[in-house]
């Protein structure tokens, strides 16, 4: 498996869904994360109609954190001792992101 990327706790209500994903470490830095996000993005905002998307990163996870960034997300905040690893059981710090609608759609204009 190379990896995974998703769109969960999807709020019709709001119009709302938060990506997340994984990539196997023999996949790390060829771009194929990129592409499978943008694709899922376009999926949330085109086929959804979602009118935001989030997504949060662990604070020390510097390439998801760039790759959010590169995707156009916006920081919004971190939450301290938020996510439990289940490999170590340690809390750690993660960064919230959000995208609008109308900011992935002037990125996407072309």
């Amino acid at each position: 498996m190379v990896g995974v990327v998703s769109l969960s706790k999807y709020n019709e209500f709001d119009k709302t869904a938060t990506l997340g994903y994984w990539l196997g470490e023999a996949f790390w830095r060829r771009g194929v994360m990129g592409e499978a996000a943008e694709e899922i993005l376009k999926f949330g905002f085109e086929e959804l109609k979602l009118r935001r998307i989030n997504v949060e990163a662990v604070v020390e996870n510097i390439p998801s954190n760039n790759l959010i960034k590169k995707l156009g997300f916006t920081f919004e905040g971190t939450r301290i001792k938020y996510a439990k690893a289940k490999a170590t059981g340690i809390a750690n710090d993660v960064h919230m992101y959000g995208l609008l609608r109308e900011r992935w759609l002037e990125r996407n204009k072309n």
